[in-house]
């Protein structure tokens, strides 16, 4: 079995077409996983909106976290070009590091512990053609 992974920040639609097109074109058994990166948003509607969509399909989700030891080897990275990882009110800088910092966060935590095939989708990545990944 694969495990794929996502990060769908702002399109939480996508995460319904994902699930789709993996069940019609994929060729093998797989576990879809969603990272939720939308936790730190100050609106909640897509952190509900991501949240609501996986139950409905059974897929299970990940609130990515703060993480204190991740952020003290990436926030220099990101203030040396003149960034931060996170603004005032604890919400991503912008686009660039969000999708950057979760996936930093995701692999420490979770991917990189798999005993299993991964596969990690870009949240606007669909199959449209037969396919075995591992």
């Amino acid at each position: 079995m694969i495990r794929i992974y996502t990060t769908p920040k702002n399109r939480p639609d996508f995460i319904e077409m994902q699930i789709k097109t993996l069940r019609k074109y994929l060729m093998e058994d797989f576990e879809f996983i969603v990272f939720n990166n939308a936790v730190f948003d100050s609106d909640k509607t897509h952190y509900n909106e991501i949240n609501r969509i996986c139950k409905e399909y059974n897929l299970q989700v990940i609130d990515v976290e703060k993480d204190s030891k991740l952020l003290s080897t990436l926030e220099p990275l990101e203030t040396a070009i003149g960034n931060t990882i996170f603004n005032s009110d604890g919400i991503y800088l912008n686009p660039n590091v969000t999708c950057a910092y979760s996936l930093c966060w995701a692999w420490d935590k979770y991917i990189s512990k798999s005993d299993s095939g991964i596969c990690f989708l870009s949240p606007d990545v669909f199959l449209s053609e037969p396919i075995i990944l591992s």
